[in-house]
């Protein structure tokens, strides 16, 4: 595993410094040749990074999950929405500030290449006055970032339509924690000799850890410190009031900071990362150490846990597809309360604009699947399944060029149609057909959105992580459908007449897990102009239509590029 460090730990005199950082993305097949690298930086430091695309005849393009890009919509990192796919060869120059703190990520949004490894941390740091929970923790140090990612044997575009005749796909076949860890081949029994990744503490400390879901796949996972409760301070980058909890469940593209304390017997103990359903049919699971300074051993004593035999899990933050009512021994993320400041408006009972968003699945005919003059990216999950991913019955296709800068140029016939009552993008062919066409919906400025996610994906036990660039959403209902709530009408006016209730103060998140055959109401306030993704974060469901692009304002009220930025067409010999 090779690893790239990119750290800024500057005197607050020096934060305003611009932070430099070159990233060459090279071709990768294995756990060995991947590439893993993170770097940290202070909140209002200027992040101009080069990437020069080596990967031999594929485009790429870098995404900065969570951070708002306020002012810069242009380094989002969106394929032919923010910007145009980096050729081989050549380098774009992403140039922006860190102007919202906390624990984040980057990855590739073009294809499946994150699931290839493409991704690595990335940290805001503000200072320990301007954090609301700076007084639970000791320490907080860039060598307890936590960054689970799933794995497969080769490359995910083998997978991808699938290959049903084969293998159950789309399923990850081990975890990785920091690049490391190790695997037991399930048909000979032959584990690997790789090292488990290490996290040290101090006796008598207390430690922030950040824990990132780097996850690609329908699985989520459940991270357990041995003999350890943890108290959450963070989620998805933004405080909240804290929550001490036995175990954490995580979804793809989601980041919650937890604060450990080191009061156990001086000794080594297990992290596992247990798989979730659907990944209970292929067991994936993966362990890590954290080890008390003055242990001499080099893994722990006590039974290594394995998928039927895990670490017990206890009180459950983010619990796997529950409403979190009494006795289900779970907090979910509507529950959590914001430590940071929020806007109060959030709370009204009628908001400005009421966006509704159901999202399922189509099971295409062969001649669908096959038909002239168009290639339909289906996907198949597992025998003998073929889908296509859609939201509001609209399979998302990707425009010509690009929308931020090119929106002019994009012929008519590229855009969905609209219905004539709401504005909104819509589906001609009825309840039981799907579109494709380039789905953008335009809300305006500085007025207070709500989103209803519902999932309509019959028959799926998966909750489906919806991931909103630009924004942080304040969450405020999630549950399941019944015979009385069944759309988005009957949800927002539960939400209305305040019969939804939610908490005194929503906690922000960027990504949500809708509970399966269920609903999620999310809510923003638009004041970040620009042409923002909304997708669901499973990679094959991304590619395979499940996604839209929320319009912020008018194309005028979008923000100009940085202009002193330097030697913006550089390039470099590879």
């Amino acid at each position: 595993m090779q690893w790239m460090h990119f750290t800024s730990p500057r005197p607050k005199m020096f934060r305003n410094f611009t932070t430099a950082v070159k990233v060459k993305l090279m071709q990768f097949l294995d756990s060995e040749g991947s590439l893993f690298c993170y770097f940290t930086v202070c909140l209002g430091d200027r992040i101009i990074v080069d990437v020069i695309n080596g990967l031999l005849a594929k485009t790429n393009t870098m995404h900065w999950h969570g951070v708002f890009q306020k002012g810069t919509p242009y380094s989002d990192g969106v394929p032919m929405v923010t910007q145009c796919p980096i050729n081989e060869g050549a380098t774009f120059r992403y140039d922006f500030y860190a102007n919202n703190p906390g624990t984040f990520y980057y990855h590739s949004h073009d294809g499946l290449q994150k699931l290839d490894g493409l991704q690595g941390n990335l940290v805001i740091r503000r200072t320990k006055e301007q954090d609301p929970s700076s007084s639970l923790y000791d320490y907080d140090l860039p060598a307890h970032e936590v960054f689970v990612t799933d794995w497969f044997h080769a490359p995910a575009s083998q997978d991808f339509p699938g290959r049903i005749h084969r293998e159950i796909t789309m399923y990850a076949r081990q975890y990785l924690i920091n690049g490391k860890g190790r695997y037991t081949d399930a048909e000979f029994g032959n584990t690997t000799k790789t090292p488990y990744a290490e996290f040290r503490v101090v006796p008598g400390n207390r430690y922030r850890f950040r824990i990132i879901a780097g996850i690609c796949t329908e699985c989520p996972a459940s991270v357990t410190f041995e003999g350890h409760r943890v108290t959450l301070i963070a989620t998805d980058g933004v405080a909240v009031q804290p929550v001490t909890v036995d175990s954490v469940h995580i979804y793809s593209g989601e980041r919650y900071d937890v604060v450990l304390e080191a009061s156990k017997e001086v000794k080594a103990y297990w992290i596992q990362v247990r798989g979730l359903p659907p990944c209970n049919k292929v067991k994936s699971q993966q362990l890590a150490v954290l080890k008390y300074e003055g242990s001499n051993e080099d893994e722990p004593l006590n039974p290594k846990p394995t998928y039927d035999h895990f670490l017990p899990s206890g009180l459950v933050l983010n619990p796997n597809n529950a409403t979190c009512a009494p006795g289900q021994n779970g907090v979910c993320v509507s529950q959590l309360q914001s430590a940071d400041k929020f806007p109060e408006r959030i709370l009204t009972n009628d908001p400005d604009v009421n966006v509704p968003f159901t999202f399922g699945y189509h099971f295409p005919t062969n001649e669908e699947e096959f038909w002239s003059h168009q290639y339909h990216l289906y996907i198949q999950p597992e025998p003998p399944l073929t889908i296509y991913t859609w939201v509001n019955h609209i399979f998302f296709t990707t425009p010509p060029m690009p929308v931020m800068s090119q929106l002019s140029e994009i012929p008519d016939s590229a855009y969905c149609p609209k219905d004539q009552r709401t504005g909104f993008s819509t589906c001609p062919e009825g309840p039981d057909g799907v579109c494709n066409c380039l789905n953008i919906i335009r809300v305006p400025l500085n007025s207070v959105i709500q989103f209803i996610l519902i999932d309509k994906s019959a028959g799926a036990a998966l909750q489906h992580p919806f991931h909103l660039h630009g924004y942080a959403f304040n969450v405020m209902a999630m549950g399941h459908l019944n015979e009385s709530l069944q759309n988005e009408e009957d949800i927002a006016q539960l939400i209305k007449s305040n019969k939804l209730t939610h908490t005194a103060a929503p906690a922000f998140k960027d990504t949500i897990a809708v509970p399966a055959v269920g609903y999620a109401v999310v809510r923003i306030v638009t004041d970040n102009p620009g042409y923002w993704f909304f997708h669901c974060h499973f990679a094959y469901h991304l590619v395979a239509g499940m996604a839209v692009v929320i319009q912020v304002g008018d194309p005028e009220d979008n923000p100009q590029f940085l202009q002193d930025s330097l030697n913006v067409g550089i390039s470099y010999q590879m």
